[in-house]
């Protein structure tokens, strides 16, 4: 049986290509090739939109980054969303531009917070970017096919503030998961999980949650999945103390502080500390508060969740 329709005008029964074929052969195409190839047929439509194809083609696409995202056309009524893709060995040459027109909508060119744009992580290839103030929508924006899909932020019973957010991807049932956690200016708190294929928001209660955060953050999720960010721990006395690397299990649905190196300042209220990943390990910097602005201590976690497997990279 062949592996097409009828569609525009084309014959269905054209040679059979075995799926495996047919994807080595997708794999290696560019973008714009993509997503004209998307109109052959739904076979070939299928293929491309999904999710295993999403997850070979980063294989193959490892020295391809995305290096900007910016606004345009902000003199207009529909401001849009630009992704410059490089290659990574030369970040002087642009691969591809990527423009999503209109995806505000029309918005009143006075209004300058409704076109602030974000981004909150990225997990096989699929970007978590925010739209507007306040993390008013979410956008999920699959760059390779072009797609993107709207997400509609819950609505809080308080005021927010501060936003840590993030995606992550739910192996066990092919989907994506966006977590979101948001603080208001009296430290109330409320967590909730975006279930993308059921498209709907899942409010979870957090009545325990001894950690501040004074900024919008984005998650850090290595090659295990776990979201990790850097917050404030607070004492008995809702006093802010160290800070530390507090994780999300999807898995587990649980948060837990992840173990610093042992020669990690304990008195590092005034550094500068954030989390980062390199070639797929969970890594921590440290800026002191002496030293130039560009002078940093990076520390490599070797072995997820051992302590003693902290590796310092530089200082």
């Amino acid at each position: 049986m062949a592996n097409g329709d009828k569609k525009g005008g084309l014959d269905a029964k054209f040679v059979h290509i075995p799926k495996e074929i047919l994807q080595d052969i997708l794999l290696k195409l560019d973008i714009k090739s993509l997503v004209r190839f998307k109109t052959v047929n739904t076979f070939w439509f299928s293929l491309i939109s999904s999710h295993e194809f999403a997850q070979a083609q980063l294989s193959h696409v490892r020295d391809h980054k995305y290096r900007v995202i910016q606004l345009g056309n902000m003199h207009t009524p529909c401001p849009s969303v630009s992704l410059r893709i490089v290659n990574a060995r030369d970040y002087y040459n642009n691969l591809v531009t990527i423009e999503l027109r209109k995806v505000f909508g029309e918005v009143d060119r006075k209004q300058v917070s409704e076109t602030v744009v974000e981004v909150f992580g990225s997990c096989n290839g699929m970007l978590l970017v925010s739209l507007g103030s306040y993390l008013k929508r979410f956008i999920l924006w699959n760059p390779t096919i072009r797609e993107y899909k709207t997400i509609r932020q819950l609505g809080y019973e308080f005021d927010p503030l501060y936003y840590l957010a993030g995606i992550c991807c739910d192996e066990t049932n092919d989907d994506y998961r966006v977590v979101v956690v948001v603080v208001s200016i009296a430290r109330e708190i409320s967590f909730a999980i975006y279930n993308n294929k059921k498209k709907c928001w899942e409010r979870r209660e957090k009545s325990y949650f001894p950690y501040n955060f004074y900024f919008n953050q984005a998650a850090v999720s290595p090659v295990n999945g776990i979201l990790h960010w850097v917050v404030r721990r607070v004492d008995d006395d809702g006093e802010d103390r160290e800070a530390v690397i507090l994780s999300f299990d999807m898995v587990k649905n649980e948060f837990k502080e992840v173990p610093s190196p042992r020669n990690f300042p304990k008195d590092n209220y005034n550094n500068l500390v954030f989390v980062s990943a390199i070639d797929g390990f969970l890594c921590v910097s440290l800026r002191p508060e002496d030293c130039f602005p560009d002078r940093l201590n990076i520390w490599m976690m070797k072995e997820y969740g051992v302590e003693e497997s902290w590796t310092k990279l530089s200082n």
